[in-house]
């Protein structure tokens, strides 16, 4: 009877060439959500005809079944891999011009409509295939034949790896419920996405007769980023659709991507108590498509105008399959035959006598008046495909089961269904690395710590390399790398504190690496202490939550020279560094248990990956590369380690030849260069003058004479060096003396300090711009008539922070950073205005002065990695952000999430020239997040702007 069934209602079209089946009878266009649910279906009756094939008939049904499932699956692939520059490109923008298509044509594989023509960024589709890819794989059917097609299984990983932060069209093909062609970010997208992710993660595609190279590799964080932005969009679908009937197939079969069973709970009884009616559910409030109502002429509707199809919306019997399997998984039988019982009524019978599903339920345009009146009284008339493919494949499906030849779990082999299961209590390991002996002697002595080695210690010790996270990055860079199809892999190198706390093997080597927040060099944030231990305890609390590997996370922590003063002992007691080694020695923090020990005593426990995606060739270059890495590993905490530009042995041989060059003109050059020191520096505007001090804006006074030592000493500023004569390995930069005044503005936490500092440049506004560009005029054009080589010296034998930035910023705005200044470091190579900027940055972040760091960091174009993560997080809570100062047209607001770049250009043009409010962008968004997830009920009620 199945097997009948299956033929006349689903088969009955499929083209015997490729596979696919048109969604409509006379049309060829083939979707991939469409043929993913018949091809599941197919599937499903394969699985109960291998429990009952006895005789030689049901094993030809068998076999002729799973060869119809296979050419339809892999008939997408093909359409799919069509399109394989598509995909690339959309890696990197993450535009709908860029997209995959989502439809087809049914007899030649090719594409029925141009880019720009139909809403084809539809991620939810494309998850599904991969988690009908890896349900049926399972199952012991395979689908991937070779090396090429495995490597764009990869990349369509790669493909929907970031849904939580790319706006899509949706189930529904229409982006906003306006129809206007917005996209929009939908949890349906994300939360089929993110049970793809984790469905395809270490998935062999080559089933029991494959190998390493066909392994599926997921960054876990990925789909760890999708559950906490669909937990927090549930019950909502979108900005414009309060919920939609389509999250029934994300909070249950077939993603199950919803961990906690209240939200589920909630979400489903919401969706059955807006949506539910008598012939199923409408998709979404105020929906118009087939509506008596529905002008189909027009492309889109006002906002105003969707009021007129309240109440009549069709009504969609698909969704009580959606709730009929639920009740099935749930094992709710008094559920299941209330469902079964209403779906059986809505089902029609064609010329042959067999049940089939229409698509949906239409008031007719005689009884609109009295259904809006009494909603639910009307009769309704079937409209749509007859049947529709996608009903009539769940149909099936729920037939199969409630007729007991399934049992539910038996079309989810790799047990999706278990993911609200409660999981035993996790332990985070956690080993503390020194950056040399030094470090490791003063937390032996003064915190007891017995189990702390140095990194060479670790290396001697275990064999184990340890590496920053950004390595892991570029290692992970040529994951899905295929020539032949022009696919270059992962296009991004940040990775989270999920994929930095386990092992990894590269050929015969072990490597371990440190979370990424702990790398100085990417963001500035990662110069404050205090806010990098509470990273730590934020990330330790989240590994408890999301972690789901088999073994325990490794949370190495390294302890750097410059978390510091150096020479002073008792700096290591300062209360919070203090209080999180005493936590970590009591075994827990942050409400986590946790065990400390050395990374010898931890191998058993944790978890290992293999890289298997890299061939030998490749993994023994990048290994070559990362030992070279490992060499200066124990002073990666210092500032510039052993290759400063102002090292001894260049600054001596280059002041001579500055000191040569400038000798005929000395006195000239003297007298211009004491005219201009007795001008205050161009680029402190007034905003970071009233940091300094921390007075308000308009209260700050010009300071319009005297040297600038002279400014110095008035503001409490002593001078240091931007190198050390002494030694080759002591930091590249030696402060002679730390202000005490600096202790309550410049040197107190950044985190402390974004919001005044942010304040005073608001209230500024535009003058204080103005007068600073102004500023900037005079004072630059008093260095363009000093010689460029006695600016060069002077810089080299300076030893006050503001006259270098002076310096330094007059080449950079008047040479460009890449400008070669003819000197060269340790290693023979040339210096140039962008790797003096680097210094600065450095060495005032050690100092922990953050007015110098925001703006060199402005200047070197650094961003955080997380930006796009970031303000998804504020926006998924239902919050508007504006960038920018209103309200001049420079202000911006975010409605929907971005790319990193496209996020990049917009804080640039919303700031303008400003350089240190672009960074201060960054840093209060990193910080309102931060706020979002764990004091959410501060940001109630305010637009953040």
């Amino acid at each position: 009877y199945y097997y009948n069934l299956v033929f006349r209602t689903i088969l009955n079209h499929q083209d015997s060439i490729t596979g696919l089946i048109p969604s409509r009878e006379h049309q060829d266009h083939a979707y991939i959500r469409d043929n993913t649910y018949a091809a599941m279906s197919v599937w499903a009756l394969t699985l109960a005809y291998k429990k009952t094939a006895e005789v030689d008939e049901d094993r030809a049904r068998l076999r002729d079944l799973e060869g119809r499932v296979t050419t339809c699956m892999r008939s997408l692939l093909v359409c799919m891999m069509r399109q394989a520059d598509k995909l690339e490109r959309f890696k990197a923008s993450r535009q709908p011009a860029d997209a995959l298509h989502c439809k087809f044509s049914a007899a030649h594989l090719d594409s029925v409509t141009g880019d720009s023509n139909y809403g084809h960024l539809q991620l939810d589709a494309v998850a599904l295939y991969l988690l009908a890819l890896a349900q049926i794989t399972a199952s012991g059917l395979v689908l991937i034949y070779t090396q090429e097609e495995a490597a764009f299984v990869q990349n369509l990983v790669l493909y929907i790896d970031s849904a939580y932060t790319v706006c899509d069209y949706g189930i529904w093909e229409r982006g906003d419920k306006t129809n206007h062609g917005l996209p929009e970010l939908n949890s349906t997208s994300v939360g089929m996405a993110k049970a793809a992710l984790e469905a395809m993660s270490e998935l062999d595609l080559f089933g029991s007769s494959g190998g390493p190279r066909a392994f599926v590799h997921v960054m876990a964080d990925d789909s760890q980023n999708c559950a906490a932005v669909l937990e927090h969009m549930l019950p909502r679908e979108s900005c414009s659709k309060e919920t939609d009937a389509g999250l029934l197939s994300v909070i249950g079969y077939p993603a199950f991507a919803v961990d906690n069973e209240d939200t589920i709970v909630a979400t489903r009884d919401y969706i059955v108590a807006k949506l539910e009616g008598r012939y199923g559910c409408c998709r979404f409030l105020r929906d118009g498509y087939r509506t008596a109502r529905e002008d189909a002429s027009r492309l889109h509707y006002e906002p105003w105008e969707l009021k007129q199809f309240e109440n009549i919306e069709c009504e969609w019997p698909l969704f009580f399959c959606y709730l009929l399997l639920d009740a099935y998984f749930r094992d709710d039988a008094n559920l299941a035959a209330v469902y079964s019982a209403r779906l059986e009524k809505l089902v029609l019978r064609n010329a042959e006598g067999l049940p089939v599903l229409p698509e949906s339920f239409a008031v007719p345009a005689a009884a609109v008046a009295a259904e809006v009146t009494n909603p639910g009284s009307q009769d309704r008339q079937p409209v749509g495909a007859l049947p529709h493919l996608w009903s009539q494949s769940l149909y099936i499906v729920c037939k199969l089961i409630g007729d007991g030849c399934l049992r539910p779990q038996e079309i989810d082999p790799i047990g999706r269904r278990l993911c609200t299961e409660a999981k035993p209590d996790l332990v985070v390991q956690v080993v503390i690395v020194a950056e040399d002996n030094s470090i490791k002697q003063t937390l032996e002595t003064h915190l007891g710590l017995r189990c702390v080695q140095d990194f060479s210690d670790v290396q001697r010790d275990t064999g184990i390399w340890l590496l920053p996270a950004k390595l892991l990055g570029h290692f992970y860079g040529h994951l899905g790398r295929c020539h032949q199809l022009g696919l270059s892999g992962r296009a991004t190198n940040d990775v989270g504190i999920l994929a930095t706390s386990r092992l990894y093997v590269v050929g015969d080597q072990t490597l371990a690496f440190t979370p990424q927040f702990f790398d100085l060099h990417s963001f500035y944030l990662s110069l404050d202490f205090e806010f990098l231990l509470d990273q730590f305890r934020t990330n330790v609390a989240y590994l408890r939550r999301t972690w789901s590997a088999v073994g325990r996370p490794l949370f190495i922590v390294p302890v750097y020279n410059w978390y510091f003063n150096i020479g002073d002992e008792l700096q290591l007691l300062q209360p919070a560094f203090f209080a999180m080694v005493k936590k970590l020695q009591s075994g827990y923090i942050n409400g986590t248990r946790v065990t400390l020990g050395r990374l010898s005593d931890f191998l058993d426990t944790s978890c290992v990956t293999n890289m298997s995606f890299l061939d030998p060739k490749k993994a023994d270059e990048l290994l070559g590369k990362a030992r070279a890495t490992t060499s200066t590993l124990h002073c990666i905490g210092r500032i510039r380690p052993t290759s400063s530009v102002f090292d001894t042995s260049t600054s001596t041989a280059m002041a001579s030849v500055a000191a040569a060059a400038a000798a005929t003109q000395a006195a000239r050059q003297q007298e211009q260069f004491a005219a201009w020191k007795r001008q205050k520096s161009c680029v402190l505007s007034s905003a970071v003058s009233a940091e300094m001090h921390g007075l308000p804006l308009n209260e700050k006074k010009e300071i319009e004479s005297g040297s600038v030592e002279q400014q110095l000493e008035d503001e409490s500023l002593s001078p240091f060096y931007l190198w050390n004569s002494e030694e080759d390995d002591a930091p590249a930069y030696r402060k002679l003396r730390q202000p005490m005044s600096l202790e309550s503005s410049s040197g107190s936490s950044l985190s402390s300090m974004v919001i005044g500092a942010s304040d005073q440049s608001a209230a500024g506004g535009r003058a204080f711009n103005h007068r600073t560009l102004e500023k900037r005029r005079n004072s630059c054009a008093s260095l363009a008539e000093i010689g460029e080589d006695s600016l060069l010296a002077r810089l080299e034998q300076s030893e006050l922070l503001y006259e270098q930035f002076d310096i330094v910023y007059h080449l950079y705005t008047s040479r460009g950073p890449s400008y070669d200044t003819g000197w060269r470091d340790k290693n023979g190579a040339p210096t140039t205005v962008r790797d003096l900027v680097k210094e600065l940055y450095e060495h005032a972040g050690s100092l922990k002065q953050w007015w110098l760091v925001r703006y060199t960091a402005g200047m070197l174009d650094k961003r955080v990695e997380t930006l796009p993560i970031c303000l998804t997080d504020l926006l998924v809570r239902q919050k508007q952000v504006t960038i920018g100062l209103p309200p001049e047209p420079e202000d911006c607001v975010l409605t929907s999430p971005k790319s990193s770049a496209v996020l990049a250009d917009l804080i640039k043009s919303a700031c303008g020239n400003d350089i240190t409010l672009g960074m201060l962008t960054q840093e209060i968004l990193v910080y309102l997040s931060m706020l979002a997830k764990t004091e959410r009920t501060k940001l109630r009620n305010i637009c953040l702007a």
